[in-house]
């Protein structure tokens, strides 16, 4: 059915204050002052007037002379004027059934009417977005109401004079990515395919090359490799620049984009071209899809009668996992000291993270607190063992009282991140333990998946982690207290070829 534009008819104007009820079961009102349209929003605000309703006021004068759209979606009735049409779509907005004039209609307008029905979308969208977040009226800014007139234009030219046609959700949802992405690289924009795949996982027959990254400098950035990984083999390092992937250059790209680029089926190749930072020249890699597997918690005891216990990745079983090393180590007799190594781990559980600190410290010690604007994001945990076991990944296995008291070194490096800060963060600034090794990554933020709909959502950064001496994570890391040379290859961890063990080794035997 073709979509026409029609010109409205006047009708006789009624009395001041004097409603109406439209075929669509909206209230209309007539007012000789244009900020009262606390009526027309009633069902929406239950009488309270509403966000929506200020903004279209204030947007009224830029609208042009009576349209009225032959929509059989959203039919909009004829005798209406400027005014009542902008408050049906705030108060639909706000009651969650508004839909857009079709594109055919849209295309019919004059470029000046293209950007002014925008703007209604626009006004009508951010009513619609604060009255679901609860929040009362709120007038809108002059600054804010100039953005949102640029954000209107900008659609209405896309519509009418980009070289192809683009469907309006297209750019809209390009408009709600860039939104998020302006915030900080791990907050994001899902659609359906991205949400889909982070309730669900990848597909079994998709794999990937083992690698856990952040952006950084606009760029997919290599937080670690996982042991024994294709990217390990190939010696890909912590914060190394991915620029490339299969020849699609990444810059500006989301983590997710270049995820799904890596993954793909088992035994296919992958070319990529990294930038190491320090070198000028770029590096090409090719390696080979294979499924990757997390190293378990390892464990030796070394000559001077020094433990050596190696955390790669923290989930529900790592904490007792470590404490099923430690018996092993303490069973061949009294330990000296405890090298705990955390390079080239990316973390995981926070409260797997709090368990495994928390057995090294006194009871009650601070270990790490978040801080956020809402009351849910800032909160403090302690070593306080009655709460740990509160959560659903405490094991009920009993903590070895010699864990609190063995002398402990911590190894970290740029691969140490999120998580495993955490742990170093907390035996540091508790007295517990000395850092070995270089700068950690320094990734410490939380972010919340909030949905909105059945197949979007947003990723939405809402608190950072500090550590007990109120220092944030996020961007910075933890020093070192000693400087030690870095692994050059991962097999080395733990061995003979390991410098930084060695540093460890020679840290407890120095005379105190």
């Amino acid at each position: 059915m073709a979509t026409r534009v029609l010109r409205a008819r006047r009708r006789p104007r009624p009395p001041p204050g004097r409603r109406k009820r439209s075929a669509r079961g909206v209230h209309l009102v007539r007012s000789r002052r244009p900020s009262l349209c606390r009526t027309s929003c009633r069902g929406a605000g239950g009488g309270v007037r509403g966000p929506s309703c200020e903004l279209a006021t204030v947007a009224w004068r830029q609208l042009p002379r009576p349209v009225a759209v032959d929509d059989p979606g959203k039919r909009c009735l004829s005798d209406l004027n400027e005014r009542n049409s902008l408050r049906i779509i705030a108060r639909s907005a706000m009651m969650n059934n508004f839909t857009a004039p079709s594109i055919g209609v849209l295309n019919n307008m004059s470029l000046s009417r293209l950007a002014r029905a925008s703007l209604l979308l626009v006004v009508g969208l951010w009513g619609l977005s604060i009255s679901s977040a609860g929040a009362q009226a709120q007038k809108l800014s002059p600054d804010m109401l100039d953005e949102l007139k640029k954000v209107a234009a900008i659609y209405g030219i896309i519509q009418t004079e980009y070289v192809t046609p683009v469907e309006g959700t297209v750019v809209l949802s390009g408009c709600m990515k860039g939104m998020l992405n302006r915030l900080d690289a791990q907050s994001a924009y899902l659609d359906k395919e991205e949400f889909e795949d982070l309730i669900r996982g990848p597909s079994r027959d998709v794999v990937g090359i083992g690698v856990e990254m952040v952006v950084r400098a606009g760029l997919p950035t290599v937080v670690s490799a996982i042991e024994g990984s294709p990217a390990d083999r190939v010696g890909l390092r912590p914060k190394d620049y991915i620029l490339e992937i299969d020849g699609h250059s990444m810059e500006e790209s989301e983590v997710q984009d270049a995820v799904k680029r890596l993954r793909g089926k088992p035994g296919t190749t992958v070319s990529l071209v990294i930038r190491r930072p320090g070198e000028m020249e770029s590096r090409s890699l090719t390696l080979v899809r294979e499924p990757t597997y997390l190293k378990r918690v390892s464990s030796r005891r070394t000559p001077f009668d020094i433990g050596y216990l190696r955390i790669p990745s923290v989930n529900e079983n790592t904490a007792s996992d470590v404490r099923a090393e430690f018996r092993k180590l303490q069973a061949a007799g009294p330990l000296r000291g405890l090298v705990l190594d955390l390079r080239n781990s990316p973390g995981g559980l926070l409260l797997s993270s709090i368990e495994l600190a928390a057995m090294f410290l006194p009871p009650d010690a601070p270990v790490v607190s978040t801080e956020g604007r809402s009351s849910e994001s800032n909160k403090a945990w302690t070593a306080n063992r009655d709460e740990i076991l509160k959560s659903k990944y405490a094991k009920r296995d009993d903590w070895p009282d010699a864990m609190k008291s063995v002398p402990l070194v911590v190894l970290v490096n740029a691969g140490t991140a999120s998580g495993v800060e955490i742990i170093a963060a907390a035996l540091k600034d508790n007295g517990r333990a000395k850092l070995i090794g270089s700068k950690t990554f320094g990734r410490g933020t939380i972010q919340t998946v909030r949905p909105l709909s059945k197949d979007s959502a947003i990723k939405l950064t809402t608190a950072f982690y500090k550590t007990p001496s109120g220092r944030h994570l996020q961007g910075n890391g933890l020093e070192p207290d000693l400087q030690a040379p870095d692994l050059q290859r991962l097999e080395d961890a733990g061995t003979d070829q390991d410098a930084g063990l060695s540093k460890a080794i020679g840290w407890f035997r120095a005379p105190s």
